[in-house]
Parts: C-alpha cells; sequence; structure tokens
C-alpha cells in the first residue's frame, strides 16, 4: 500500500473521532488569537455544522485514499492536483460543501468573553 494512502485512512480516522467527540460535548470555546480576552463559543447548530464539516473532510479523505488505491486519480504533485481528474476536480461537491458547513459554523458561533 502506498503512503499517502495509509496517511488518508488514518487521517479519516482521526476526522471521524474528532467529530464524535464534537458531537458529545455541549460547547467548544476556541480563544483568539487576535484579541485575547476573548473568543468563539460553539454551542447548538454551530457545533453541529462544525462536526458537520469535520465529517464531510473525514469523507473526503476516504474518497482521495479510494482513488488513489484504485489508480483513479493522476500523481501526487502540485501540478496534477488541478488537473482534469484530480482529487479536487473529481470531488469538488464535498469540498464546497465542507466550506459551506464550516463558513456558517463560524458564522453562527458566538463572540463571548474568555472564560
Amino acid at each position: 500500500m502506498n503512503k499517502k494512502i495509509i496517511v488518508n485512512l488514518i487521517l479519516s480516522i482521526l476526522l471521524y473521532w474528532s467529530a464524535g467527540a464534537l458531537l458529545y460535548r455541549d460547547s467548544l470555546f476556541l480563544s483568539s488569537l487576535k484579541v485575547p480576552g476573548e473568543g468563539l463559543l460553539f454551542s447548538g447548530w454551530s457545533l453541529y455544522l462544525l462536526a458537520f464539516s469535520v465529517i464531510v473532510l473525514g469523507t473526503l479523505s476516504l474518497l482521495a485514499a479510494r482513488a488513489w488505491s484504485r489508480g483513479d486519480a493522476v500523481g501526487s504533485g502540485w501540478k496534477e492536483t488541478f488537473v482534469g481528474n484530480g482529487i479536487p476536480s473529481r470531488y469538488w461537491p464535498f469540498l464546497l460543501l465542507f466550506i459551506l458547513a464550516a463558513g456558517a459554523a463560524f458564522r453562527l458561533a458566538g463572540r463571548v468573553p474568555a472564560p
């Protein structure tokens, strides 16, 4: 098995585990790097959307591993990635769904002072 297939399988397992950990929690606080006294609080729908975006990213990682194991995808260099049969061009709906879900999660998260 190729190294990038193994790495993608491990990455997808970690992403699914992280999504499960997010769904198990009631809320998640991410402190701000710009303003040390505040941060983003993910709870309710924002937390669910964040977990959903992590699940979509894990699925994208599994699909990439499957494409590489079958030999369907083009090589792993940057120039070959964005050609007609590359991973981003094949699975663009998953990339778009990830971007929209993560963007909506960060948009719905509330800015609160640091606890």
